[in-house]
């Protein structure tokens, strides 16, 4: 009975801290492209060079993003075998 117990608080706490570090970076990739935008909209550079800021601080978001995802699934597979 405690060993079932057991391996279901570690699936449980395996979700939650994967939902955790998701969470957590798709905030922080949010809270990068929100401040490079104001800084590229404020400091007075061009139209074009204000969006290749903003769209490589999205594509560093969306990079880190994915990053977790992978970690995240190798570690499962780790596990499995």
């Amino acid at each position: 009975m405690s060993l079932v117990l057991i391996c279901r608080s570690n699936a449980t706490t395996s979700r939650l801290v994967a939902f955790w570090l998701r969470w957590r970076y798709d905030c922080l990739g949010s809270l990068v492209v929100y401040l490079t935008t104001l800084f590229a909209l404020t400091a007075g550079v061009s139209t074009g060079f204000a969006a290749v800021v903003i769209l490589n601080a999205g594509t560093f978001a969306e990079a880190s993003r994915q990053l977790v995802k992978y970690v995240l699934l190798q570690t499962r597979r780790q596990k499995a075998y």
